[in-house]
């Protein structure tokens, strides 16, 4: 029967598959697209990414069960007579039955044939669910049950799998959308304000570190040392043993040894010295603060190295102590990770690309009788999610009139479109809007007047002001007459100077004199002897353009920057100008070059 439902099957999809239709086929589940197909390897990117953590150890785990029964022979090879001493001995080989090795090579076949058709049905349908997951989980598994039943430890498959973490962990830091890329959606992009990085990274390596020492531990390693290190507390973190071994092994050995000696006490010397006198080090030898932190850093290598080496033998210790049950941590770290995937990123992540959050503060802060008016939102979302009226606005224009209302109203619209409103709306009534929800990164909640006991949420109510606050170095320069430069300040790591591979930050002043056409936007240049920082940016974080500026505003500008770890001490000249392709704004006032750039300061590096 089941024999027989299997040929239909492919005999039903291969006919649908031959017949190419124009529509959804029922038979290959997907209507027929055009254009390039992908390459063959975003499969494993996608399954690497959207099987995290456990991605980790599936190369292992195909590769593991090609190699047959959990003692590295296949079952056939081993008679009984050869097994016969080993009956009773604590890790006697274990033979697995065929009906097992059969299960392994099935579930390789499974993930190989499914990856291909994976492959096949993307090239020409489109994305979808990566097919085979329960028979990579079961590879996986069947690979935790082997470390269990051999009873010792697999220091190379817990080294890679911690490594192949590592990855992991690179990747959705630098590429947000890998944790939901195995779902079957094109095009979707995580935004920019949704990163939580440093908390996949916290999951992530608590399970590459629980499951690597559940891999690494011997159950039937000798624990006596380690007991007897542990009454001479010094023992258990400085190899001793080894090293009285390596001594004894000739005179080749104990020169190496001395070298390694001397050499681990100049670094602990130059690290100390670093903590006593940085800044006499740093004249004598013309180093920059960077030689100074990484030598300060070199004071804890040794103690960091012997603490390294006695909690390992320590977790390793405990872990071994668990016996069969050592893999117990890293399967619950793993069902940790799950669950933060399912029940907390993923629901924050959907609050960004759906409007019900910005309908339940709705329904939470506005009194009756108050309208929600909705522009270029897109759907009927509200209908379902807001209890109050709703109001259609159809432009711009017509939003911001139905914002001049007397009584309080709510509007909802894009979040791209804030500073365009916000600029509209003060030139009607000389403030700012209220915005009470931006949590979405693609929508916004805002009304007319203040909510008692809510915060602005309006990122332009800091960013544009009617009146310069005090300026740590204040400047005059003008900019055709359009835009006056009013000076900046200077957040640095350290009081007065910043050093290399660190970051700081300047927050420009200007002052709007005039409209200016164009799509001009500033750069910043900050240049010494072969050096050079560039700043080229959009104000505000990218959201607030120079064509939306009105005259009279004061805009804040704060920006980022960092300088390169190869850079020399020295003072470096700040300059900035304002750019639209190879025109620039002219300076007609104030400290500048022949170059239209402002003279601003300098920028201390050491």
């Amino acid at each position: 029967g089941v024999l027989a439902a299997a040929v239909i099957v492919l005999v039903g999809t291969g006919r649908a598959i031959w017949a190419d239709y124009a529509d959804f086929g029922l038979w290959t589940g997907g209507v027929p697209r055009g254009g390039d197909p992908p390459t063959w390897e975003v499969g494993i990117e996608r399954l690497f990414h959207s099987f995290a953590p456990w991605s980790a150890l599936l190369p292992l785990a195909l590769a593991r069960l090609l190699m047959g029964s959990p003692s590295g022979t296949p079952a056939s090879a081993l008679e009984p007579r050869l097994l016969a001493p080993y009956r009773d001995a604590p890790d006697a080989p274990r033979v697995a039955h065929p009906e097992e090795n059969a299960l392994r090579l099935g579930l390789v076949a499974w993930v190989a044939f499914g990856f291909l058709a994976q492959a096949l049905f993307a090239a020409r349908f489109g994305p979808a669910t990566f097919l085979p997951l329960v028979g990579a989980a079961g590879a996986v598994a069947l690979v935790l049950h082997d470390v269990e039943r051999t009873r010792r430890g697999w220091w190379g498959t817990a080294v890679v799998t911690f490594l192949f973490v590592g990855l992991i962990v690179r990747d959705f830091r630098a590429y947000p959308v890998g944790p939901i890329e195995g779902l079957p959606v094109e095009g979707i992009e995580v935004p920019e304000v949704f990163n939580p990085k440093y908390v996949w990274a916290a999951f992530l390596l608590a399970f590459g570190g629980l499951l690597g020492l559940g891999l690494a531990a011997d159950p039937l390693s000798p624990h006596r040392a380690f007991r007897d290190d542990a009454r001479t507390i010094w023992r258990l973190f400085v190899p001793a043993a080894l090293l009285e071994a390596q001594w004894k092994r000739g005179i080749g050995y104990r020169i190496w040894l001395v070298l390694i000696g001397l050499l681990t006490l100049s670094i602990f010397g130059f690290g100390a010295a670093a903590w006593v006198a940085p800044e006499p080090i740093a004249r004598a030898l013309q180093m920059t603060t960077l030689a100074i932190r990484v030598g300060r850093a070199f004071v804890f290598i040794v103690p960091g190295v012997c603490l390294a080496v006695g909690g390992m033998r320590f977790l390793l210790f405990l872990f071994a102590k668990l016996g069969s049950y050592r893999l117990v941590p890293g399967i619950l770290a793993g069902v940790v990770v799950g669950g933060y995937a399912a029940l907390v990123f993923q629901p924050q992540l959907s609050s960004h690309f759906s409007p019900r959050e910005v309908y339940d503060t709705y329904n939470r802060l506005a009194s009756e009788g108050e309208p929600l008016g909705e522009f270029r939102v897109g759907g009927r979302a509200a209908a379902y999610y807001a209890s109050g009226e709703i109001v259609e606005l159809d432009s711009q224009a017509e939003l911001i009139q139905f914002l001049q209302r007397d009584e309080r109203v709510w509007v909802a619209f894009r979040a791209d479109d804030l500073a365009s409103i916000d600029r509209d709306y003060r030139r009607r009534s000389e403030r700012h809007v209220f915005v009470a929800d931006a949590r979405s990164a693609r929508m916004i909640l805002a009304t007319n007047q203040p909510v008692e006991g809510v915060e602005n949420q309006n990122y332009l109510a800091d960013a544009v002001r009617d009146e310069p606050p005090d300026i740590q170095h204040p400047i005059s320069v003008s900019f055709d007459d359009r835009i006056e430069l009013l000076g900046y300040d200077l957040e640095l790591p350290h009081e007065t100077y910043v050093g290399p591979g660190e970051s700081f930050s300047i927050i420009w002043y200007f002052r709007v004199l005039a409209p200016v056409p164009g799509s001009y936007q500033p750069f910043v240049h900050i240049d010494g002897p072969g050096m050079r920082i560039n700043g080229d940016h959009v104000p505000v974080d990218g959201r607030y353009p120079v064509r939306l500026w009105e005259p009279g505003d004061i805009v804040v500008d704060r920006q980022e920057l960092a300088v390169p770890a190869n850079y020399r001490r020295g003072n470096l000249t700040i300059y900035l100008g304002f750019y639209a392709g190879e025109s620039r704004l002219e300076v007609k006032r104030g400290p500048a070059d022949e170059e239209n750039r402002a003279r601003a300061g300098v920028l201390p590096v050491r």
